[in-house]
């Protein structure tokens, strides 16, 4: 079941994802993050503890959200990778454009 919501800590906008990031569930999440896009919010952690698989269309959507925001100032960093999914980033070269973290905290400070 896939699910996203939102907080905000510090000025930074945590998406918690759940579920699956793929074909039929990335237009949402893209949907959802570009709502807080346009509210004024560009500094945005992923929280990707709670993901079980990410096809390619959810790296695009990342990859998308993040070069939304970084010409406005902000940044889209991710947090709380599982070893598979930490895979598919590093094999994808992803682990190389985005900062990772262990944490929500570790990506806010």
């Amino acid at each position: 079941m896939f699910s996203v919501t939102s907080n905000s800590l510090n000025d930074v906008s945590v998406i918690a994802v759940t579920g699956r990031i793929d074909a039929n569930s990335s237009a949402d999440l893209e949907s959802f993050v570009i709502q807080i896009i346009n509210g004024g919010t560009y500094r945005l952690v992923l929280d990707l503890s709670n993901i079980s698989f990410i096809s390619s269309s959810g790296l695009r959507v990342i990859l998308t959200l993040a070069k939304n925001v970084e010409p406005r100032g902000g940044f889209v960093k991710l947090c709380g990778l599982r070893p598979l999914i930490q895979e598919i980033f590093d094999i994808s070269g992803f682990s190389q454009v985005f900062i990772i973290t262990r944490s929500v905290d570790e990506a806010i400070s």
